[in-house]
């Protein structure tokens, strides 16, 4: 990917797109009468998917000439946090303000705590003067970027460690972000725990792939699949507080074997409350997947590039390692503001 354009990427997990383009009301923003910022989440929301990743909050400022301070509780019988600022041009799930004096724009990046559906902020200057904010919007991305990479990895088990030790080698070398496509009946214990090694740098996320990665989706039980393997995955591994809303654990993402799916799939997504059902066929995606109120899941979105072998080598599937043609697809995400999934086996990548 050209170094020029990679400038102006944020890389990330899925979840992120997935949580700022759920339905209207969700998520509300208002000023209180003590000019604080309040941003709330529906309940039963807040407990289904946890929302403990941050999302970022666009405001307008008039005047930040005496500096500029922001704080963040959880309640208004809390005592106020400090959140730190950063002039970085990338940041990740991290709770953080960037300033854009050219636009006079605050980029604020918090996320919910177990404790409270509502996150209360305030802007002071040095002086201890408050600062009027006006909100304009959640953004699409992290902060003001224009595009997003995410990337899965398919079929983790045991049988396959050893190739996917080397690919998260090389995501986590650039510090890129990676959801692994666990097979959890070919998990043996020294499988999750390398797995773990590889969540606890916080780049790496676990993703369903079912239990036995069936050929075709008529699955012989369905529950076992899809609602077993996502239990196979909270029950065997510790996931971080990204992942987590009191004692409730979550996994997000379904990558459905062979990209097949059928109704009773895609219903059990929605009831696990996982955010979506990633696929793997030649209708290349590259842009945000629209919710579907029937299966309470997003319709099932496709990778925008498999970057295997080609099926002329392999003998199946729709990799490419077409450089030209990889970052050509690269640059036009960019152009419309998209996302750029990139999806490998690494049990074929050689």
């Amino acid at each position: 990917m050209k170094e020029v354009t990679l400038k102006f990427i944020l890389l990330f997990f899925v979840t992120y797109n997935l949580l700022f383009s759920l339905p209207e009301n969700i998520v509300s923003v208002f000023q209180n009468k003590k000019s604080e910022i309040v941003i709330s989440v529906d309940p039963q929301i807040h407990i289904d998917y946890g929302f403990s990743l941050p999302l970022t909050y666009k405001f307008q400022f008039t005047d930040i000439s005496n500096g500029l301070t922001i704080f963040k509780k959880y309640s208004s019988l809390d005592s106020w946090d400090t959140l730190k600022s950063t002039t970085t041009n990338f940041y990740n799930h991290i709770e953080t303000f960037r300033i854009d004096s050219l636009e006079n724009h605050i980029f604020i990046s918090v996320g919910f705590g177990n404790q409270s559906d509502s996150i209360f902020l305030k802007a002071e200057d040095n002086l201890g003067q408050s600062i009027i904010l006006t909100f304009n919007e959640i953004t699409k991305f992290y902060d003001n970027r224009d595009a997003a990479v995410t990337a899965s990895a398919d079929d983790m088990a045991s049988w396959s460690q050893g190739k996917f030790n080397a690919t998260i080698a090389n995501f986590l070398q650039y510090n890129m972000y990676l959801t692994l496509g666990m097979n959890t009946d070919g998990m043996s214990r020294e499988t999750y725990n390398f797995v773990q090694s590889k969540i606890n740098t916080g780049f790496i996320e676990a993703g369903v792939h079912t239990r036995t990665h069936p050929g075709w989706a008529a699955y012989g039980d369905y529950e076992s699949e899809i609602t077993g393997c996502k239990n196979d995955i909270i029950t065997n591994l510790d996931l971080p507080n990204l992942y987590r809303n009191g004692n409730n654990e979550y996994v997000y993402t379904f990558i459905a074997p062979n990209g097949y799916f059928d109704e009773i799939i895609d219903s059990l997504v929605g009831q696990n409350k996982m955010l979506v059902n990633r696929l793997y066929h030649n209708d290349f995606f590259d842009d945000f997947a629209e919710w579907n109120d029937e299966s309470g899941t997003y319709f099932p979105f496709t990778v925008t590039r498999a970057f295997d072998p080609p099926k002329s080598r392999l003998g199946w599937g729709i990799g490419t390692d077409d450089i030209n043609d990889l970052n050509g697809k690269f640059d036009e995400v960019v152009l419309k503001g998209g996302v750029y999934h990139l999806m490998c086996h690494p049990n074929v990548m050689e």
